[in-house]
């Protein structure tokens, strides 16, 4: 499962709708639409319904809403560690290169 799929639903969810998702996200509703369907058919649920006046989240949605938010906290917190990380082994090196 794709990261940034689930960072699209979730910001669907948040919005009520593809088309205010596609929006904050400057994506195409269409692209919204096709991550959404990625990711409904990775999982093998339905995750959304769609309609006239915007989405529904459905049940196993709602189940799963938890669990993708944590995902995304985590991976949040693992690019910030690594980030962090990096900055310490660059600076190592490019210290220890300047005292040579």
């Amino acid at each position: 499962m794709d990261i940034e799929k689930i960072k699209i639903f979730l910001t669907v969810v948040e919005e009520g709708s593809l088309y205010a998702a596609a929006k904050k996200l400057d994506y195409t509703t269409s692209g919204i639409s096709r991550s959404v369907s990625a990711l409904e058919e990775e999982t093998g649920l339905q995750l959304i319904l769609r309609g006239k006046k915007g989405i529904s989240v459905t049940k196993d949605a709602q189940d799963l809403l938890p669990i993708m938010k944590e995902l995304v906290y985590q991976n949040k917190k693992y690019e910030e560690n690594f980030d962090f990380g990096f900055s310490i082994i660059h600076s190592l090196f490019r210290n220890n290169y300047r005292s040579l």
